[in-house]
């Protein structure tokens, strides 16, 4: 996922690690640049990938203990939360599920699945994080580049 990321221009900076307190697990990327902010969580499964309305399942069985969509809502409340308590600004962000392997059942193209949550294939993920409108910050970039480097590992 790094290496696809890596492909993004250098106006984009990509964080990895990123741990908030009281949150399973961590965040594996948040990339902010010119079209915004992407909160981006990498699953290597094998095997058939569907969205049963709900929740992404894998051979039938949820990702992860509470379910993949269930995580990244999680991690993406625990970062616009604190984004918005330390800059004084609501800040969009953008979650997205990306899938190392795995086969789709229905592509999910970039529309959306839950909310604003996108599920994308590891080779389509710089492709949609450029052909995003360019995002308006309300604050200096640097500065949310700054807060977010506070949160690595």
């Amino acid at each position: 996922t790094l290496q696809e990321l890596n492909l993004l221009s250098p106006e984009y900076i990509v964080f990895k690690n990123i741990k908030f307190e009281g949150l399973y697990g961590n965040i594996d990327f948040v990339v902010v640049g010119p079209t915004g902010i992407y909160l981006v969580e990498s699953k290597k499964v094998s095997g058939l990938i569907v969205f049963d309305g709900k929740e992404l399942l894998c051979n039938g069985k949820l990702i992860g203990k509470t379910g993949v969509i269930y995580s990244v809502r999680d991690q993406y409340w625990k970062l616009h939360n604190y984004l918005k308590s330390a800059l004084k600004e609501d800040l969009f962000v953008l979650p997205i599920i990306v899938f190392v392997n795995g086969n789709f059942k229905v592509e999910f193209g970039f529309s959306p699945i839950a909310e604003q949550t996108r599920v994308i294939h590891l080779s389509d993920l710089h492709k949609f994080i450029n052909s995003q409108p360019h995002y308006v910050y309300k604050i200096p970039v640097e500065e949310v580049r700054k807060v977010i480097s506070n949160l690595q590992m």
